[in-house]
């Protein structure tokens, strides 16, 4: 009872008793021992050995938008305010069926969409190393010849054209009147 005095509160109290910020552990109050618990004792699972799991999934912030707590959902006004177990149980259970909501969806979908997403970026990469890339350097290795080309064509089909008919239209003389 004093260690547990000394220790620093937890900003998560339900039901007179300590819930940890990891969403993964909940205190289901006075259970009893024939809850099944993890190796270490705990109700989380340790991960793989061989493969730790990194803190951060999301270094880059890509997920930023996704975050959302139990007060961003639901609140209270100050005129109108349930039982606290009620409130308490109801952050728990939005807490809870969030995490393993997702992880439930996440176990359906995470592998298939995985492979595809990873099919699809090597098809991306693909296309680009041998089809689009020899396809631009051929072009920015022809321009010169083509360039060459149409200049030709130009110098004898267009230039011609353009001064016969400047040398017809040369003695031609506008004149404007008003109606």
């Amino acid at each position: 009872e004093r260690e547990r005095e000394r220790e620093p509160q937890s900003p998560f109290v339900c039901l007179g008793r300590e819930m940890e910020d990891d969403y993964t552990q909940v205190e289901l109050g006075d259970a009893g021992p024939d809850i099944e618990r993890g190796r270490e004792g705990g109700l989380e699972p340790s991960p793989p050995s061989g493969t730790p799991e990194p803190d951060n999934r999301d270094p880059l912030g890509m997920n930023r938008h996704l975050v959302v707590d139990f007060g961003q959902v639901i609140a209270e006004p100050a005129s109108a305010h349930s039982f606290d177990r009620i409130w308490a149980w109801s952050h728990m259970s939005f807490e809870v069926c969030k995490l393993w909501g997702y992880r439930s969806v996440s176990l359906l979908c995470a592998v298939p969409a995985s492979i595809a997403a990873g099919c699809l970026f090597a098809c991306g990469a693909c296309l680009h190393i041998w089809c689009l890339v020899p396809c631009s350097r051929i072009c920015l290795l022809s321009r010169p010849t083509w360039q060459a080309f149409c200049l030709s064509l130009t110098d004898t089909i267009v230039a011609p054209i353009c001064s016969s008919v400047a040398h017809c239209l040369h003695e031609a003389d506008l004149k404007l009147v008003q109606h």
